[in-house]
């Protein structure tokens, strides 16, 4: 058999090698729902109608597409030394990885390459106003309390040196601190004395460290402190005894298929009056002095703050979610907290953003 009848047949057969054991190979992927009982058969009266579902059930249960992928990754990163996903996931200094511009455009954002004109600005404090508007007609105290990107704090870590421009988030602080009566609260505000020192954001993953989330829990509650009964001096690192875990893969890494591991904190209350109870439907119940019902409305960055917020009120009430008039109505809370990260600024320019 000549070499290139061999070629021929290898080729052929690695085509052929995903479909012959389609019916043998079951996606293990996590963060597909794929169902495997779901192929076509030819019952269908019209041929285009089969051809149609057939294509997307082999671009959903392609055999042996996983392994494919991690195979395409690893030759791109380790072989050609490039990016595997650059659009996802970019690579920073010293081992730093960074979200990429498939969200919200976060990374040209933090390059200082996206111009926002004064009318989106608006947009955005003209919605955060409203919010504030709807807490007030329910009684309600409202903060609107954000965190900076990891970009923006650890900009020195960036692959390319960012354009010295202000970005939405500081035009927005500025305004609604300037014009706004809205009570706007920068989570990280202090993060630049502790940043260097202190490993606030992990580095393989998109989150802060329970470092970068006390410190935050912080500056919240140094904040409400100014209104209400709360003693926010407790929120401090002594009180808390700090062990380390090792993480073999954090979000950046899995979207990339690596394994770099990396340690994540774990604090523990030495202080009885700081242990957080087990939360029912969505509530922490705890004794206080103050007899405050807080409400809080957030994205995955309040799941490190779960381990220091809840024992300085007496009911804290949480849901991943927009904005939500409805929870506001049947809870009653005293208090009404939105949390957002700085890149979720630009949900608030859609036109979908309602309330």
């Amino acid at each position: 058999m000549t070499v290139k009848k061999i070629f021929i047949i290898s080729f052929v057969s690695t085509l052929l090698l995903p479909f012959s054991v389609s019916f043998l190979y079951q996606n293990n992927l996590s963060h597909e729902n794929t169902n495997n009982d779901n192929t076509t058969k030819f019952t269908e009266t019209s041929i285009i109608k089969y051809l149609k579902h057939q294509k997307e059930n082999l671009e959903s249960n392609f055999a042996l597409r996983d392994i494919f992928i991690k195979s395409y990754l690893y030759i791109k990163q380790n072989i050609l030394q490039a990016e595997a996903l650059p659009y996802e996931v970019k690579k920073g200094k010293d081992g730093w990885l960074f979200l990429g511009n498939s969200y919200k455009s976060v990374f040209n954002e933090s390059l200082g390459a996206i111009n926002h004109d004064s009318k989106s600005i608006d947009e955005i404090c003209s919605k955060i106003e409203k919010m504030n508007s709807i807490c007030s007609q329910n009684n309600a105290d409202f903060y609107f309390a954000i965190v900076s990107n990891k970009h923006t704090i650890y900009a020195d870590k960036l692959p390319l040196t960012p354009i010295k421009s202000k970005s939405r988030f500081a035009q927005v602080k500025h305004k609604i601190n300037n014009d706004s009566i809205v009570k706007f609260i920068d989570l990280s505000e202090d993060f630049n004395l502790y940043k260097d020192s202190t490993k606030l954001y992990h580095k393989t993953d998109s989150h802060w460290t329970s470092y970068g989330a006390l410190l935050g829990t912080k500056k919240l509650l140094q904040t409400l402190s100014q209104t209400y009964n709360i003693n926010a001096d407790l929120c401090k690192f002594k009180n808390y005894k700090i062990d380390s875990i090792l993480i073999e893969q954090m979000d950046l890494c899995r979207l990339t298929y690596q394994s770099t591991p990396e340690y994540q904190y774990v604090f523990t209350p030495v202080k009885p009056e700081l242990k957080v109870n087990e939360p029912v439907n969505n509530m922490y119940k705890h004794n206080t002095t103050n007899n405050l019902k807080i409400l809080i409305f957030h994205d995955s960055y309040f799941l490190s703050m779960k381990s220091f917020l809840p024992p300085y009120f007496d009911e804290l009430h949480f849901f991943w979610s927009g904005f939500d008039v409805i929870k506001i109505k049947q809870i009653k809370p005293d208090i009404v907290i939105f949390l957002s990260i700085e890149r979720s600024l630009a949900d608030f320019e859609s036109k979908k953003m309602v309330f």
